[in-house]
C-alpha cells in the first residue's frame, strides 16, 4: 500500500461545505490536502503544489471540472497526476466523457465516506503498482510477485431448487426411492 502520509491531495469544488468534508476526511486519514473551489484556481494550485491526486468536482465557476480535467492531462508537469472526479452529475453519459477526457475514477455525491476513502487509496495502490512495473526489468511478473492480489469477497452461489446438495445427503437425506422392478440376471 501507498504510504498516506506522504500524498498530497488537491481537493476542488465550488461549495466549500464539501471542501471542508472532503479535506477534512482525507487529513483525518493522514493525508495532506490543499483545497481550491474552482478550475482556475486549482490548476494554478496544482501547478504550485504538485498534487499526488487531483479530486474534483464537474460544475463550478470560472473553469468547470471538465476544462480543468483537460488542462492537467495536456500538462507536461501535471499529466500523469491521477484525477478523480467528485460530483451530482450522475448520468451515465457523463461517466462516460470523463473517462474519455483522462479522469481515472468518478464518485457520484452523495458519497459514503468509506467509498471516498477507498477509491483514493485503491487510486494509489494503482500508481504504485504501476510505478513498480515500469522500474522493473523483468516487467509486469516481478511487480505482482511481491505483493499478493487481494482477496475479493466471492457472493454465495445459489443452488437450483428441486437437488438437495452434497452437504444435504451427508447429513441424512434419504435417496430417491427405487423402483420394485427386479432387474433379470440374464435376458432371455
Amino acid at each position: 500500500m501507498a504510504e498516506r502520509s506522504s500524498k498530497k491531495v488537491l481537493v476542488v469544488d465550488d461549495d466549500e461545505d464539501i471542501v471542508n468534508i472532503v479535506s477534512s476526511l482525507l487529513e483525518h486519514e493522514g493525508y495532506e490536502t490543499v483545497t481550491a473551489l474552482n478550475g482556475k484556481e486549482a490548476l494554478e494550485r496544482a501547478l504550485v503544489e504538485k498534487p499526488d491526486l487531483i479530486i474534483a468536482d464537474i460544475m463550478m465557476p470560472e473553469m468547470d471540472g471538465w476544462e480543468f480535467c483537460w488542462r492537467v492531462r495536456e500538462n507536461a508537469t501535471l499529466g500523469e497526476t491521477p484525477f478523480v472526479f467528485l460530483t451530482a452529475r450522475a448520468d451515465v453519459m457523463d461517466q462516460i466523457r470523463g473517462s474519455e477526457i483522462g479522469a481515472d475514477d468518478y464518485i457520484i455525491k452523495p458519497f459514503r465516506k468509506q467509498e471516498l476513502l477507498k477509491r483514493v487509496q485503491n487510486t494509489f495502490d494503482v500508481i504504485e503498482l504501476l510505478r513498480k512495473v515500469k522500474t522493473q526489468p523483468s516487467g509486469t511478473e516481478a511487480a505482482f510477485e511481491k505483493k499478493p492480489a487481494a482477496k475479493a469477497k466471492k457472493p454465495a452461489a445459489k443452488k437450483p431448487a428441486g437437488k438437495p446438495t452434497k452437504k444435504a445427503a451427508k447429513k441424512g437425506s434419504k435417496p430417491a426411492a427405487k423402483s420394485g422392478k427386479k432387474k433379470s440376471a440374464a435376458k432371455k
